[in-house]
Formats: C-alpha cells, structure tokens, sequence
C-alpha cells in the first residue's frame, strides 16, 4: 500500500509576522482565510518548501485526497489541522498562542518532505511568496515559485522601499536642538529569476549606494561637492563581476530606528548661495572667524594651507542642517547558480568633525543652537561597510553583506534592537535630511558663510587636499586591463555587443567585454556593434568568419598587468618577451597573403613601459588624411551608447585626431617604433593586400579608471 508522510521542520520567522490561533475542529465547510499560492501535491516526487510572508491570521494550503494521507508535525511553533473546503482540503496552520513574537530579522519557515514507498525525498528547495499585502507599495514583490537549488540561509518580506538615502553616518551631539520622536519601520524585498547580473546592477541602484544617487551635492553651491562633503574622508567603492547566472536570489532586510529628528529651515539654501543670506544667521564666532579680518580670531587661521587646515581641524568643513538619528540594521544575501566566476569588492566610509563654541542665548537661531550644541561636544560622523562571501561549490556561490549603524549587533538583532537607546550620545545619522523634507542641501560647505573673498577662495582651495589627506581610507585598489586579445566568431557581420566568459592569461575565467564600434569607425551601420575586422572596410578578401576583439578589466593585485602590446608574429613575439593571445590574423580569412600576427601583450615593466596598461584600442589610419582614428575601445574609455557620446573617451583618446607621436596623443601606440608607423606593425602585416594603406594598429592608455565600471549586459 502507498503511503505519503509530509515532515514540517521549523527555521525562523522573516519580520514580525504572526499566525492567530487555531481553528475548531469541526465537519462545516471550511472557508479559508488565505490560501496558499501553491498545492503540496504539486510535485510528484517530493519537495522542500519554504513559505515566505508576513501572514495576517491562519493560512490554509491545498491538499488533494488522493495524495497525502498522514502527517506528521515536529515543531513547536505551529498547530496545524485538516480541513475540507468546497473544493479541496487544506492543511491550516496557525501559529501557537504561547509563541513570542520575534523581531523581524529572525525567520520561520516550513520545510516539507513528501515520500512514497519509503524512498528519500528529492533534495530540491522552493521559494514561495504569497500575493503581496494591499498596503504594500513595493512593485516588485514576488508572487510566484521558483527553484533555486540548497540553502537553507534565504528570506523575504514585503514591505515599501524607504525613501531616504541608504548610506549611514555616526554623530555624536548635544541635546538641546533636537526634538525626539520616536519611530521605527523596516523593510525587506525578495527576487528570483535568470538574470543576476541585472538584479545585482539594480540592487546597488536602489539602495542608493551610488554617491551620485544619494542627493549630497550642495545644489547651487560655487564648485558642488559630491563625493568629498566634509572633514575626514568620505569614500565608497563597489564592483561586482561576474557571468549570467541561470538562477539567483537575493534578499534585503534593512531596519532604521529613527529617535530623533533635526528639523531645519533649508529651502532657501537649495536655491541662493549668496553669503547675504547666510550672514544674518552667524553667531559671533562665526562672523569673526571668517568674516572679520581685523579679528583675532580671524588672524589665529590664516588663509595659509597650514592656516585652513587648522581652522578645519577645528570647526570642520561643512554645517549639518538636518537629519534624522538612531540607528540601523542592514542585511544583504545573495546567491547565484552556474555561475563561472565571481568576484565582489564593496566599502564604505566617512568620517566628519566638525565643533565651534559660543555663549547659549534666547531666541536663537538654528545656526546659532548648531553652533552652541556643538561646540560643547563636538561632532563626528563615520561609517563603515564590508562584505563576507563563501563558495558552495564550482558553479554555485553565496554572499552576505551586513552594515551596522548605532548599537551593538555582536549577538542578535534583538539585542541590537534593545541596544539603541535614547540617550543622544548613543545614536546615529540614519537618513540625510529631516523625514518629508524634499530639500537635498543638508550640509552647507563652510564658504557658504563668508563675504570675504580671500577667507571664500582659500577656503575652496584647500578642501579637496584637506579632505584627502586626513582620508584614514586605503586608497581605491587600481583597476587594470588583465587581457586582450581576437577571437573569430560567426560570420555575422559585427552582432550587437554582448559579454563572453574566457580565460585569461593566468588560468582565471574572467569576463570578456568586446570592442564597440564608435563613431568614428568607417561604417555607420556597424556602430554599437562588435568591430569585426574580417570586414572588407579593413581588409577586402572573402571570409568565413567575424574577428571580433576581447578586452577583461581586473584589479592589479588580482591578475598579471600588462605594460605594452604589439601585433607580432608568435615566435618574434617569444624573443621580445611577449605572449599571443587567442587567435592570429589570418583566422577566418580566405587568403594566405596575410602576416599571422598574434596580439601579444607583454607582464613585465621596462624603463619606456613602467605604468600598467588600463585601457586599450583600436586605431584605423584615414584613406586620404594619415590620420589614426580610434574606431574601438576597452570599457571606462569608451563613448557611452549609441557609441556616439564622448563623455569620457576624450580624457582618454584626445578630442581630435592624430597623425604622429610628436604630436603628443593621450595615448600610446602598441608598436615597435613609435616614431616610425608602418605596415609591419599592422594587424594584416607587410604582406597584406591593403585597402589604400588602412592599416589598424592597438593603442593603450595607462591613464586611471573611474570606476565602478558598467559594462554591457551579456546576450549569450
């Protein structure tokens, strides 16, 4: 006889999400409060599920007569019942009375076995979420079912994005100026789907890690700071490479428990930035510091680098207008299937100081409370961020990013929870701006306050260095090209650009990006496609194949650099200290007059080559002018789609067209004698049939790269 047993294990519970009290036994029609998306008949052979939502009272899931007959319950927090509806039974499950509710970061969830005849359960995970509550704002809950592999570390809620600025500040102040009000939310979404690489790049765009996304530049201020707001340092870097993946998930939970609110009057400094408005505002101190010349204090700082550090030192940088304190609880899972490699590299810090002084008196303005307050305890403003990952297998990964701000989270989230306290010395900078404010001018630069113009100019003068050098932050890991080579594809004429995965000159699987054509490449029908130069523009011989270019970015540290690069052939290539790679230049081609010229990159430093090589090109010489036109090049020197808009190629590859060395390009040519062009450094070679000597030669610049760095999004 076939017998089917459902086994329920018990993990944790995703916010504070609860099940009411069980339902009486009874033979009346049962009518469920809320049904389950999914059937536990469903799978055949057995399944794993774990169910996802935050319930409001008893949920019921679909059983079919003929499938399960018996069940067996273990754990502690639920009391379940067969019901028969209508349509169908249900196996309702309701959460015991005596169960303490948990904080929002704890999970439950339900792990299910179903067996027949004996055999072991298929080891396969579900994900399921339940249709979204109806006050939920969030668009992008799920609602359906998904296989994703094992784990068992996985969550998610629904709940509304929040609406200020991810990144978060430590500040420590006095209390006079504050006005508490007390308030907490949380909020938490869960994906699954096929492609990672495009979740990931919309995960960091959402959460506001961007600087450019969070809303600190000063608007309407002389020279807007973006990156660089205040004393100390403030710096964030992210870069997450990797391959399609067939599946993911990710899940975010973010707690912020706002205490108290610092509510200022700032719209008037989003749009003026004469120091008029300012001055009626300034405490005595203030005035004198930096308006006053014949001051002593004024005098104590001089306009000196020396004299504007010291002020610095002393009062800081910028002038807080507004925010909100507390703390906050942020966790970040992810995991990824097949997938080739991965690497991720995130940080965040900041640090501001910033303390003046003067007498307490009535009627004072915000300024003047801001400048009181602070001038008793100081201020200073950090914060920091990491990342923690682990490999599950060859083709399966996981990661878990965790940021605290405020509170002790060495043991649990209740305890962090209980850990921010009232009291103003213990909480935190957790949005920029007072809640409902839509002003983005919380941080007035220092300058902002001075009429006087040689006390203005040194002041923006030296920000910039002062900022960087009292920086406590390692500097940016420096991002270099790691390969470069031409790979033959299918004979299609130059497809739209898409990613590959190779591997490089070390043994590493990196990801490849291609060569885009641009503007300035000889066939506008190809521009924003991959450069193929099997095409006749380059050499006009039949072909059976598109040679296409390769480039993979990394960090110094993490692959071999390259110093120089030519086209050679291979053994020519071994006596110079050069390697080929991929594939040489007759590859595809339906003609044997043609150098087998390889791209050949060389690892080690010499007195003309001493920088590594951070981007690459290629440069087509012009029918009629002798000019070398960079018709393709490596991402972060690129031109950004459609390929036509020169944002940041011209740092890289100048605005105008070469003809010699002498003329002093931005860039390098990869080739024997760079006074002395020719053909034998070409990509065909001395040998080629030449369209009027349209040679193509590589270029590279060693130029740094801003970075984080988006490439184009993978088609295969």
């Amino acid at each position: 006889m076939r017998r089917e047993s459902l086994f329920f294990g018990i993990l944790t519970l995703v916010v504070s999400a609860f099940l009411t009290g069980c339902s009486d036994d009874d033979t009346e029609v049962y009518v469920p409060q809320r049904v389950a998306e999914f059937n536990l008949s469903d799978e055949s052979d057995g399944n794993r599920l774990f169910i996802i939502h935050p319930w409001e009272g008893e949920i019921a899931i679909p059983v079919h007569d003929d499938r399960i007959r018996d069940f067996e319950f273990s754990g502690k927090y639920f009391d379940w019942e067969m019901r028969q509806g209508a349509e169908s039974r249900f196996l309702v499950l309701n959460l015991k009375k005596e169960v303490e509710r948990k904080p929002f970061l704890e999970k439950i969830a339900l792990r299910g076995i179903a067996s027949k005849s004996g055999e072991a359960a298929t080891d396969t995970l579900f994900l399921v979420s339940q249709p979204k509550l109806e006050s939920s704002a969030s668009d992008n809950a799920p609602s359906y079912m998904h296989n994703v592999g094992k784990t068992v570390n996985t969550a998610g809620d629904i709940f509304a994005a929040p609406s200020e600025p991810f990144l978060d500040f430590d500040l420590m102040y006095g209390t006079e100026a504050f006005v508490k009000t007390p308030h907490a939310e949380s909020w938490g979404r869960e994906r699954s789907g096929v492609d990672y690489e495009e979740m990931v790049d919309n995960m960091w765009q959402e959460l506001g890690i961007s600087v450019s996304s969070l809303g600190f530049t000063n608007q309407g201020a002389p020279t807007p700071t973006r990156s660089k707001l205040f004393s100390g340092s403030f710096d964030q870097r992210f870069q997450h490479n990797q391959t399609s993946s067939n599946r993911f998930e990710y899940h975010v939970d973010v707690h912020v428990k706002s205490m108290v609110e610092l509510h200022m009057a700032t719209a008037i400094y989003t749009s003026a930035s004469d120091p008029d408005v300012f001055l009626p505002f300034l405490t005595t101190t203030a005035s004198r510091l930096l308006n006053e010349t014949n001051s002593d204090l004024y005098k104590r700082y001089g306009n000196t680098q020396k004299g504007i550090y010291d002020l610095y030192d002393t009062y800081g940088t910028h002038v807080l207008v507004g925010g909100v304190f507390g703390g906050s609880y942020t966790y970040i899972y992810s995991r990824k299937e097949n997938l080739y490699y991965d690497e991720t590299v995130f940080a965040a810090e900041a640090e501001l100081s910033a303390k003046s002084s003067s007498p307490a008196g009535e009627n004072e303005n915000w300024l003047q409370t801001y400048y009181r307050v602070m001038g008793t305890h100081g201020g200073k403003i950090g914060a920091g961020g990491g990342y923690t990952k682990s490999e599950l297998n060859e083709h399966m990964s996981e990661e878990s990013i965790m940021i605290i701000t405020g509170g002790n989270a060495s043991v649990d989230f209740e305890s962090w929870d209980k850990s921010i306290a009232d009291e103003n010395s213990n909480l935190h900078l957790v949005s920029y701006g007072p809640r409902g404010d839509t002003t983005r001018c919380f941080l007035v630069p220092l300058y902002y306050l001075t009429k006087n113009y040689a006390r203005q100019d040194a002041l923006k003068k030296y920000l910039d260095s002062y900022v960087e050098a009292r920086s406590k932050l390692a500097k940016k890991p420096q991002l270099i090209l790691a390969d470069f080579m031409m790979r033959t594809g299918k004979d299609n004429h130059g497809d739209p650009a898409g990613q590959r995965v190779f591997t490089g000159p070390d043994g590493k699987e990196r990801i490849y990006s291609p060569l885009v054509l641009n503007t300035k490449g000889p066939n506008d029908s190809r521009i924003g496609k991959m450069l193929d130069t099997s095409a006749h523009e380059y050499l006009d011989v039949g072909d059976n194949a598109d040679q296409l270019w390769w480039v993979a970015l990394d960090f110094k540290d993490e692959c071999r650099p390259i110093y120089h690069m030519r086209f050679m052939k291979e053994d020519d290539a071994r006596k110079h200290g050069f390697e080929p790679r991929g594939q040489d230049a007759e590859s595809g081609m339906m003609w044997d007059a043609i150098d087998n010229h390889y791209v050949c990159l060389k690892f080690s430093p010499d007195d003309s080559h001493k920088e590594p090589v951070s981007g690459v090109g290629i440069a087509r010489k012009g029918k009629s002018d002798d000019l070398y036109y960079v018709i393709a090049t490596s991402p972060g020197t690129d031109m950004t789609l459609p390929y036509s808009i020169d944002e940041q190629f011209p740092a890289y590859w100048g605005s105008k067209e070469y003809k010699l060395k002498s003329e002093n390009p931005p860039y390098r040519f990869g080739v024997d004698q760079e006074n002395d062009l020719n053909e034998g450094d070409s990509w065909f070679g001395r040998n080629k049939a030449t369209n009027h000597e349209q040679w193509i030669f590589p270029v590279y610049t060693t130029k740094p790269l801003d970075w984080p760095i988006r490439f184009t999004k993978a088609t295969d």
